[in-house]
């Protein structure tokens, strides 16, 4: 909720993703194509999400998903209950969030803050938590190349506590 993004919602998306994270018709898809790309490659998209210019795509992202976790019409019954109920408890999350953000934009507002409520949150969210979040995205499911199985299209991710904890816990 910090972040300005729904753990629900994430968690709708993440799981519709994982179901089938890779087709055979969609090889190499998303965040998983191409890795790895290189050094100058990456350095561009960092800089490029320190910018603040990807920010508008991630609160996209979670504010549209609801589209994402419509069931089709081809689920069984009790999966497309399930897929409901989920979204529904994601829109409610999201709804939480977006209040919980307007709340604080109006206190700190009110108080006089508004300026270093906007340098001190607003900016680090929509520059260094992009990062942070491109940086897990690669980690999880770059330079995978055999995507024959679920458990070889995505990465298990060790290191120090520190970093596991910035980059893995974030969403």
């Amino acid at each position: 909720m910090l972040q300005g993004l729904s753990m629900r919602t994430y968690r709708v998306i993440h799981r519709l993703h994982h179901k089938q994270p890779v087709r055979r018709a969609r090889p190499g898809h998303g965040a998983a194509r191409g890795y790895p790309r290189g050094r100058m490659y990456l350095v561009r998209k960092l800089l490029k999400d320190l910018s603040g210019l990807t920010a508008w795509k991630t609160y996209a992202y979670f504010l549209a998903a609801r589209r994402r976790a419509t069931p089709r019409p081809t689920c069984a019954p009790a999966a497309r209950r399930h897929i409901g109920e989920a979204a529904a408890e994601a829109r409610s999350d999201r709804n939480m969030v977006i209040g919980f953000h307007l709340a604080l934009l109006a206190v700190f507002a009110a108080s006089g803050y508004l300026l270093q409520y906007l340098v001190l949150w607003v900016l680090p969210l929509v520059t260094v938590v992009q990062a942070i979040l491109r940086l897990r995205a690669i980690a999880e499911h770059g330079a995978t190349t055999d995507f024959s199985s679920p458990l070889t299209a995505a990465r298990t991710n060790l290191g120090p506590a520190w970093l596991r904890w910035l980059i893995f816990r974030t969403t």
